[in-house]
């Protein structure tokens, strides 16, 4: 009877990696009225109802390579969580974000494909420091939780799909030359899987250019009127390039502080130059409008075939590039308000 078990369990999972199905059976504590549960990946978005006890079930099909997707109720924020193909099984809830009113969805426990639960334990660790660890102590508790885990992972589980993601989110954290050892460890197949990987790799290709070329390339392309905007042709202290699409939804979220720092700073000598990655001129249009996006606006409406997303290797968006007076490249790193005064003085 085992052993017709263990067959028919074996059989059900290598005809749901074949098929590229796979199903989330959970429950939530819920502190909202949530009435559901989506899941949104590159593969489509999939929603489940909330059953009165919390239960919920997705499934989907279709999931060709494994990586990031986005879980949450229809009131929380999202989280991460690994998806490929398989048979998963969390338990999760609903919280308060740390000094705010937002809600955030949190994956307590996750039992299915081993790189989930190594993904879950990295992003569960993050929140938990965010949420209990004095302020000027959390980068130095993050950077050590991070360097540990790596190092685990890479010693027991080396071949994880996920480890390329983990390195590649952690490099603010670790450093360019922990993660270029790191990056020295992956697999030929680890670099050049779709998502952490190849993001990874655009990361050390862009930053080798950037650190070699120092300034910012001039270049043209139509703003929204379809007139021809150059570079060259603003004269600021400060320049902001944001880079974006209309269906970005991180991208957009930016976008309400953008507006109260270019109003406050616009008329002292601080630009903003959206470069959307649409590939359609309505959304474009639309996502202008409804974000109050006042500044300079920019797109060859070529979608990733972008000529700087080529030029730059930006694979993933939302991407930043901060330029002083002479389109000096000064960080690819959000600028705190401090830091952007004393370019503007």
């Amino acid at each position: 009877m085992r052993i017709l078990f263990t067959i028919t369990f074996l059989f059900l999972n290598l005809y749901s990696n074949a098929q590229g199905t796979f199903t989330i059976k959970g429950k939530i504590e819920r502190i909202s009225k949530c009435d559901s549960i989506i899941l949104g990946s590159s593969y489509g978005t999939f929603k489940s109802p909330i059953n009165s006890d919390g239960s919920f079930f997705i499934e989907g099909s279709g999931i060709k390579s494994a990586g990031d997707a986005l879980i949450y109720t229809d009131s929380s924020g999202a989280n991460s969580i690994w998806l490929e193909p398989g048979e998963y099984h969390i338990e999760c809830k609903e919280e308060v974000i740390s000094g705010s009113s937002r809600l955030i969805f949190r994956i307590l426990k996750l039992y299915g494909p081993k790189d989930a639960e190594i993904n879950r334990i990295w992003k569960e660790q993050f929140i938990n420091i965010n949420n209990s660890v004095p302020r000027e102590q959390k980068r130095e508790v993050a950077h050590n939780f991070a360097i540990k885990y790596l190092d685990s992972i890479f010693k027991y589980f080396p071949s994880s799909k996920v480890l390329p993601n983990l390195v590649r989110s952690s490099v603010s954290l670790i450093g360019d030359d922990a993660a270029k050892v790191y990056y020295s460890l992956l697999s030929n197949e680890q670099i050049s899987q779709q998502g952490g990987g190849e993001l990874l790799a655009n990361y050390f290709k862009r930053k080798e250019k950037i650190e070699s070329e120092k300034f910012f390339q001039d270049f043209e392309m139509k703003d929204e009127n379809g007139k021809i905007f150059k570079l060259s042709s603003v004269n600021k202290k400060l320049i902001l390039l944001d880079f974006w699409s209309s269906d970005c939804a991180p991208c957009r979220r930016k976008h309400p502080k953008l507006a109260e720092l270019y109003k406050k700073y616009a008329d002292k000598g601080f630009e903003i130059i959206s470069v959307s990655f649409d590939d359609t001129e309505k959304n474009w249009k639309a996502a202008i409008l409804k974000d109050k996006m006042t500044w300079i606006n920019i797109s060859e409406l070529k979608g990733w075939e972008t000529s700087l997303s080529e030029n730059y290797f930006i694979k993933s968006i939302p991407f930043s590039v901060w330029l002083d007076k002479d389109k000096k490249i000064i960080s690819i790193n959000d600028l705190t308000e401090e830091e952007m005064k004393k370019y503007l003085e």
